[in-house]
């Protein structure tokens, strides 16, 4: 993610609470960042990820939520093999 401009970050938030994912969208948008996909639980954050991975710089995931929490999530996609590259550390 070295020399990335903000705008160029594609993001991928997770809450289970719709208000905070506007917040966390309407803030990303006012420093630059375009590029911000919602997801409003865990067990959907994983699918979108298994098809879009490639296409996500970063993951800001709610630690308390009802589905699966923010920890179960990360184990979730340690499960799936979903890890940072090797190559570009940053990335899904």
């Amino acid at each position: 993610m070295t020399g990335k401009k903000l705008e160029n970050l594609r993001i991928l938030s997770i809450d289970d609470d719709v208000f905070m994912l506007e917040f966390i969208t309407t803030i990303l948008n006012q420093l630059g960042v375009n590029q911000v996909e919602t997801l409003d639980n865990a067990t959907r954050a994983l699918a979108f990820i298994k098809e879009h991975g490639e296409a996500i710089d970063v993951i800001l995931c709610d630690l308390l939520m009802t589905e699966m929490d923010g920890i179960e999530f990360m184990d979730a996609l340690n499960q799936n093999g979903i890890r940072r590259s090797r190559r570009n550390p940053q990335r899904c």
